[in-house]
């Protein structure tokens, strides 16, 4: 492990779009912690200013900036990110699996604020606005719609925006429901949902 982490260092940076961006966020902030709990203080810095960074770019926008940030989009009632699954063509073409992506946010910023208090400061209600958009608990928000992401009657998640798809059997079309890639992809923004439902301190 501690192989691993040191080799990891030679590896920064992070991509520009919520997915493959997103996982690498969390990466850093997941190598910070095994850093932390092996006690390797100085990797352990290291990695929680890269992730850091990376979660503040992010959570915050610049005018100008072109990647890198979540936008609100009023007649959808959801915070769109740059270069998501939902506006691969230009304008936004429909909202889909808002909840594996922008978990692995919402998850590197939970690892962070564990650490940080003045990061949990600063960008927790930001992080918690992220989760919100696709796990909004509150019975009477009036920016997003509740449990966006979640099918109450199965009790899951599924992959893409739409319940299900048709596909041909036997020359007939039948209602598919879609599937998670992995149940980790499903619940691991659930789980993490219970930390940005936890206000941070003011310390």
């Amino acid at each position: 492990m501690r192989a691993l982490i040191s080799e990891h260092l030679a590896r920064p940076g992070y991509g520009s779009e919520t997915y493959w961006g997103g996982k690498k966020v969390l990466l850093l902030a997941r190598y910070m912690e095994m850093a932390r709990q092996l006690g390797m203080r100085d990797e352990m810095r290291t990695f929680r200013d890269r992730a850091a960074e990376a979660a503040r770019d992010w959570l915050t926008y610049e005018p100008g900036e072109g990647e890198h940030f979540f936008a609100w989009y009023p007649n959808w009632g959801s915070l769109v990110g740059c270069r998501s699954r939902d506006n691969a063509n230009p304008g936004v073409d429909v909202l889909q699996d808002h909840h594996m992506c922008y978990g692995y946010h919402v998850y590197a910023a939970a690892l962070l604020m564990l650490q940080d208090p003045a990061f949990a400061k600063a960008y927790g209600p930001k992080a918690r606005l992220v989760a919100k958009d696709y796990a909004e608990w509150g019975p009477d928000c009036a920016l997003f719609g509740r449990f966006r992401n979640l099918d109450p009657w199965c009790g899951h998640s599924c992959q893409a925006a739409w319940a299900a798809t048709t596909a041909m059997v036997r020359s007939r079309p039948v209602k598919r429901c879609r599937a998670m890639a992995r149940c980790s992809c499903s619940a691991r923004p659930w789980a993490t949902r219970r930390c940005a439902m936890r206000r941070p301190s003011a310390g």
